[in-house]
C-alpha cells in the first residue's frame, strides 16, 4: 500500500460545531500485521483545531480487536470519549457511545490513533503531519479550585 499524508486539510475555524460526513472511501486498520477494522462505511469528523479523524461502524472493526479500557475523556462538542487497546497498544482506538445530537453519527463508531494503528483511507496510509500530533494529557478528572488560573 502507498504511504502519504492524508491530514493536510484544516478544521473548521475555533468555535464552529465539529461537522461529519459519511463517504464511503474504505478504511482499513492493521496492527501488529493483523487487519482489525476493513469498511466501505466510512465517516470523517472535522472539529476546530484538530486534523481530520475517520470512524469505523463498529460492525467492521473485529470483535475480539478492542479491549475496553478504564478512563474516559470529555470533549464539549461530542461528549464521553472511551479508550480501547488493540494487540498491546494502550488506547490505540476511542469511541464515542453517546455523543451530542449535534454529532449523533459518530455514536456508536470507532477510530483509531494513526500511529499504533496503520490507517488507509482507500490504499494510502494515513500518517500525521509534523506539528499535528495531539499531546495527552490523561484521562479527565476533577481539578481543585486552588489548581485553576487565576483570572486576571
Amino acid at each position: 500500500m502507498r504511504s502519504a499524508s492524508c491530514l493536510s486539510r484544516t478544521a473548521p475555524a475555533s468555535g464552529v460545531q465539529p461537522r461529519s460526513w459519511a463517504l464511503g472511501q474504505t478504511i482499513t486498520g492493521i496492527t501488529a500485521g493483523r487487519v482489525v477494522a476493513d469498511t466501505e462505511r466510512s465517516l470523517v469528523l472535522y472539529a476546530s483545531g484538530f486534523a481530520p479523524r475517520w470512524y469505523v461502524p463498529r460492525i467492521h472493526v473485529g470483535e475480539s480487536a478492542l479491549a475496553s479500557v478504564e478512563g474516559q475523556t470529555f470533549r464539549p462538542s461530542r461528549g464521553l470519549a472511551s479508550y480501547h487497546d488493540i494487540d498491546g497498544a494502550p488506547r490505540a482506538a476511542w469511541s464515542y457511545e453517546d455523543a451530542w445530537p449535534e454529532v449523533g453519527q459518530v455514536s456508536g463508531v470507532v477510530s483509531f490513533e494513526a500511529d499504533p494503528v496503520e490507517v488507509y483511507l482507500d490504499g494510502v496510509r494515513i500518517r500525521l503531519e509534523p506539528g499535528r500530533s495531539v499531546v495527552s494529557h490523561g484521562v479527565d478528572r476533577n481539578l481543585d479550585l486552588d489548581e485553576a488560573v487565576p483570572y486576571r
